[in-house]
């Protein structure tokens, strides 16, 4: 849980994303060896030296282009993102959209994709994570006061 609560603070991240975080740690450390041994616990288990070489930094912010069924002339040609996950079953990786233009990507949604631009070393500052958790819990909250009217 250390290196969980090291990402969230060194990226400016909400707490809310300790799972993402978590989950992305348990990569991580099933891909390098562990202090008692030369062999990582995925070699142990899939009997395959794993591929680091895709590695990035948590949290990092990244840009990604827009398709082009979706591009229109005078709008904007990428979304801005925070990195999140890497796709368990594929080469894409998870983020989540920051700051969107374009109206058929909503802000504070996961999108996947492959061609990215990844900007490791900006992070996410606490104040934009603070909208970030207002826009999430926003809904939430008439939910739950429609229900008590």
């Amino acid at each position: 849980m250390d290196m969980v609560n090291c990402m969230l603070l060194s990226s400016g991240a909400l707490e809310n994303f300790w799972g993402e975080a978590l989950l992305f740690v348990c990569f991580i450390l099933n891909r390098v060896p562990q202090r008692d041994s030369d062999v990582t616990p995925y070699e142990r288990w899939k009997e395959i030296t794993p591929n680091t070489q895709f590695f990035k930094v948590w949290g990092c912010l990244a840009e990604i282009s827009i398709s082009e069924l979706k591009k229109i002339k005078i709008d904007p040609k990428t979304i801005d993102v925070i990195f999140m996950e890497y796709a368990l079953y594929s080469n894409v990786n998870r983020f989540l959209v920051v700051n969107s233009e374009i109206s058929e990507i909503s802000n504070n949604t996961t999108i996947e994709d492959r061609d990215v631009v990844y900007f490791e070393i900006f992070f996410l500052s606490s104040l934009e994570s603070l909208v970030i958790l207002f826009a999430l819990l926003l809904p939430l909250i008439s939910l739950f006061l429609v229900l008590l009217l």
